[in-house]
């Protein structure tokens, strides 16, 4: 870590990736907002009126979904939706920031700091996906730690495009899980479990990064440790939530009652939807086809892929195919494992 830190190119790097991930922020968010605006013209009022109107509308969208979040009860019947409760604590902070900044600058610079917030995010994630390739791989050379940028950028950029970006929890959780895989790697127990009150705050799956510790430190010292941390954090900061009888509904976890595209209804699902999602999932999932033949299967692999199989079981049952954008959690176990082609000795480098 200590030569990335010292290599100015390395700082160069993370810098273009964040305003990068920032640019295309703006760019989807500008065009929903200007969609908006098209939809208030009116020859009567001034163009910058109704533009900053959709603007605000914009704006109002995620406050009233954090505020949604806020609300105390379970509703009944169970949805889909109701789960979003447990994700309060987090976006109840981040609406604080926005909002003081939109009281001294107003919308435009609170969207702003949005952007820059889920950017800072990304780039996180890419930080730290590059540092755990660097412990698996320490013979990584700036050649493969680029490639590994350009992946990573990718996939970002093309699950941002193709998903919804409306799930924002899903950039903090994908930051979490690169976090995680390498203070796992490093047993270093203190900050990964910062990690997991992040991930946790912010999503209720985050309480599965306890598992990434116990993968990866089978029966090494307090390894059960971060296991038992997360369902317990998510007790705590949803303790209302959970003495309602109705959280317990399956119901409020798992897709079988969505009409969308998934692994309860793949034979009456419309397949050009689940056509169209399948697609997706292949271009995700596809480049390990490229390399898991390549690799030898040793210990790493089998822990690395227990991580991504994880994520992908959880994904599979938990949202419907189509939803592209969450297999953005998916992106800090592929890039790990498809690294290990390139350990000396491996076909790759035979070939």
């Amino acid at each position: 870590m200590t030569e990335l830190v010292r290599d100015w190119r390395a700082w160069l790097v993370f810098a273009l990736y964040l305003v990068a991930i920032f640019l295309l922020l703006f760019k989807i968010n500008s065009t929903d907002i200007d969609i908006r605006a098209a939809g208030l013209a009116d020859p009567s009022t001034d163009r910058q009126e109704y533009a900053a109107q959709a603007e605000e509308m914009h704006y109002q969208m995620f406050v009233h979904k954090v505020e949604g979040m806020r609300v105390r009860q379970i509703a009944d019947p169970p949805s889909l939706g109701e789960r979003h409760k447990l994700r309060w604590a987090y976006k109840s902070v981040e609406v604080l920031v926005y909002e003081l900044v939109r009281s001294v600058a107003g919308t435009k610079a609170a969207l702003y700091v949005q952007y820059l917030h889920y950017a800072l995010f990304a780039t996180a994630a890419l930080l730290f996906t590059v540092l755990s390739v660097r412990l698996i791989l320490p013979a990584a050379g700036r050649d493969l730690l680029a490639i590994v940028g350009v992946a990573v950028f990718a996939y970002f950029a093309f699950l941002t495009v193709c998903g919804d970006i409306e799930e924002t929890f899903t950039y903090i959780e994908t930051a979490a899980i690169a976090a995680a895989i390498y203070f796992a790697l490093r047993r270093q127990m203190v900050p990964f479990l910062i990690v997991l009150v992040v991930a946790v705050a912010n999503r209720e799956t985050g309480v599965a990064i306890g598992m990434i510790y116990v993968i990866l430190n089978w029966r090494w010292r307090l390894f059960y440790l971060p296991l038992t941390a997360g369902p317990v954090l998510l007790v705590l900061f949803n303790l209302d939530l959970f003495i309602q009888p109705g959280i317990y509904d399956p119901a409020n976890f798992l897709t079988f009652a969505d009409e969308r595209p998934n692994v309860f209804n793949l034979a009456t699902a419309s397949k050009s939807l689940l056509t169209g999602a399948l697609l997706e999932l292949l271009v995700i999932l596809g480049p390990l086809a490229l390399f898991v033949p390549r690799i030898d299967k040793d210990e790493m692999f089998v822990k690395l892929g227990l991580i991504g199989l994880m994520y992908l079981v959880i994904l599979l049952f938990g949202t419907y195919i189509g939803n592209a954008f969450a297999y953005l959690l998916l992106v800090p176990p592929i890039i790990c494992i498809a690294v290990l082609a390139f350990r000396p000795g491996q076909s790759v480098d035979r070939q």
